[in-house]
């Protein structure tokens, strides 16, 4: 029997914009080698992207080294499921869907 950890996992496909520079991670949903997940390291070439952080209060948060890799950041509603929120956005667009990612892992 799955996890709820494994079915969300098969929900889930990342997959890096062909605009994403740097070195990044592409995680491949599938169980062609006998794991749900393969991860495997992908090489872009050119510069970072502009900093969307750049003279926000949220800059000094993160280390030096990934301020040119993130591209977008949110700051959902803390109301005590900030955790599914965030999770829910990542997933599925949309920080209001909390309740869909919970059901998710407590049906799972």
């Amino acid at each position: 029997m799955a996890s709820a950890f494994e079915k969300l996992v098969k929900f889930i496909s990342y997959k890096q914009s062909p605009r994403k520079k740097g070195v990044g991670r592409v995680a491949k949903v599938g169980s062609s080698q006998g794991s749900p997940m393969s991860i495997s390291k992908i090489q872009h070439t050119g510069s970072p992207s502009p900093l969307p952080l750049q003279g926000s209060i949220y800059a000094d948060q993160f280390p030096p080294y990934m301020l040119p890799y993130i591209e977008n950041f949110t700051n959902v509603h803390g109301d005590g499921n900030c955790g599914l929120r965030a999770v829910a956005l990542a997933i599925y667009g949309n920080a209001d869907e909390w309740l869909r990612v919970r059901n998710d892992l407590l049906v799972g």
